[in-house]
């Protein structure tokens, strides 16, 4: 356990607060046009 945590200590967190931020900003495009395109497929069954 010992070597564990001497290990933990000296390695960086491999994702960033700009890589974080980056996939938030995708993971909304993505939803964003999911949403819409529900929608219209919605709408297509009023029609």
């Amino acid at each position: 356990m010992r070597h564990f945590r001497t290990a933990i200590e000296e390695i960086r967190p491999t994702i960033t607060d700009d890589l974080m931020d980056y996939f938030e900003q995708v993971k909304e495009e993505f939803l964003g046009d999911a949403e819409i395109g529900a929608r219209r497929e919605a709408r297509r069954g009023f029609q």
